[in-house]
């Protein structure tokens, strides 16, 4: 049985297949715990919310704002101070650009689960950007993991050079 400390961080845990995921991981993985913010709008928290330990970032969530963002920032380095994980794996573009920003002797994973570039409601600047922050960021991930084959091909054909690709519960590198 592992005994290493997990901090899992994703903005939003909506009722999806990345909710899903995410909630069984941390269930999977003993001594791990979710850091995370609230859904936004009309959506809808995913019900798996209520058994996981789990840890609020007030001011986390999919919508940008460099102020909010900042503070969630400030928030979950205080909670990786407090919590002391050894591996702080975050999921999703927003969570990973706060979580990889946090510095600390732990590890990082980072897991694609999609793209946005076949994505309509982000401009073609905004993908840019995105894929620029994604490309600075990647080297401060020890692991960039990718959860599916298809996901896994768009962003190593960008140039994020090797992710572990899982499909089913098969990892395969991909470079």
């Amino acid at each position: 049985m592992s005994t290493t400390k997990v901090l899992h961080v994703i903005a939003r845990m909506n009722v999806g297949g990345t909710a899903r995921y995410v909630s069984e991981l941390v269930e999977a993985i003993p001594n791990s715990k979710l850091a995370t913010g609230f859904v936004q709008g009309s959506e809808v928290e995913d019900p798996s919310v209520r058994q996981l330990p789990l840890v609020r970032v007030n001011h986390l969530g999919r919508k940008i704002s460099l102020v909010n963002d900042y503070k969630a920032w400030r928030e979950l380095r205080a909670i990786v101070y407090e919590c002391k994980p050894e591996i702080i794996h975050t999921h999703t573009f927003k969570a990973g650009l706060i979580g990889r920003l946090v510095r600390g002797p732990h590890k990082h994973i980072h897991t694609f689960h999609g793209h946005l570039f076949e994505d309509n409601s982000f401009s073609s600047l905004a993908k840019k950007l995105i894929t620029l922050v994604e490309k600075w960021l990647a080297p401060r991930a020890d692991v960039l993991v990718s959860v599916g084959l298809n996901v896994g091909s768009v962003w190593v054909n960008r140039g994020f050079g090797v992710l572990l690709v899982l499909v089913g519960l098969k990892f395969l590198i991909t470079a």
